[in-house]
């Protein structure tokens, strides 16, 4: 905006700017930057209206700036160990809770019976993003078995922890800033019954169905909850919500 002279709907160009440091390498994190004086001026509001429109109809994980920072701190402290070939100790991580993988042998993917306190993975654009739990400690281990049987978090918009996860049940916490959406790997497919519990408010509870071996859940609610997904085994029709 040239120091406030104009043109004053100029910051709805920062899209370009998100798009081009989002593919066809992702390259920054989307940052909604802008001064309260943006509503003095008719141009300058409807271009933040542009800017939100368009965040929010992205895939994204909302975040507060001191949870970027933190993510940050802990992208400095970590430390990677390679035990092996494909064999990764991580450590001191903190708030760093992502950490991404590029050319890797085709087929290869994090073995979830070997790693340890991770939460899933997913790829995106030949680049894989493992997601790390909240522990000290870590271990990613590539091979083709990939997840044994064991549902993982293929991605969240929200801040997960105290995942726990078996064949036929999963359990975790989620921070949900306003939206709440998760996509699990269900090895099992089938249907699940799920129960999404909030910090204040009612349950939430919905009965769905994996497809192509993947389960995706969707509440939008701005505050923490519980959340248990257990398969079921009700036969269709005898009235399960």
């Amino acid at each position: 905006t040239n120091l406030w002279t104009g043109p004053f709907h100029a910051y709805r160009h920062v899209i370009s700017t998100f798009i081009n440091t989002g593919d066809p390498v992702r390259l920054h994190a989307i940052n909604v930057y802008y001064h309260f004086y943006s509503a003095e001026r008719p141009a300058a509001l409807k271009a933040l209206k542009t800017v939100y429109d368009w965040v929010m109809k992205q895939d994204i994980h909302p975040i507060f700036a001191s949870e970027y920072v933190s993510g940050v701190e802990g992208f400095f402290s970590a430390r990677i160990d390679r035990k092996g070939p494909g064999d990764y100790i991580i450590r001191d991580n903190g708030g760093c809770r992502t950490f991404r993988f590029e050319n890797l042998p085709p087929g290869d993917a994090p073995d979830m019976s070997r790693s340890r306190n991770i939460l899933g993975y997913r790829f995106d654009r030949k680049v894989l993003y493992v997601h790390l739990d909240e522990n000290p400690e870590h271990r990613i281990v590539f091979g083709r078995s990939a997840s044994a049987g064991v549902p993982y978090l293929i991605e969240s918009s929200a801040g997960v922890s105290g995942w726990t996860a078996s064949p036929s049940r999963v359990s975790f916490r989620a921070d949900i800033k306003g939206m709440g959406f998760f996509k699990i790997a269900a090895p099992a497919g089938g249907l699940y019954r799920v129960a999404l519990r909030p910090e204040s408010g009612p349950v939430w509870e919905i009965r769905v169905a994996a497809s192509n071996g993947e389960l995706s859940l969707r509440k939008d609610l701005f505050g923490r909850a519980a959340i248990e997904i257990v398969r079921d085994n009700t036969p269709s029709g005898t009235g399960a919500r």
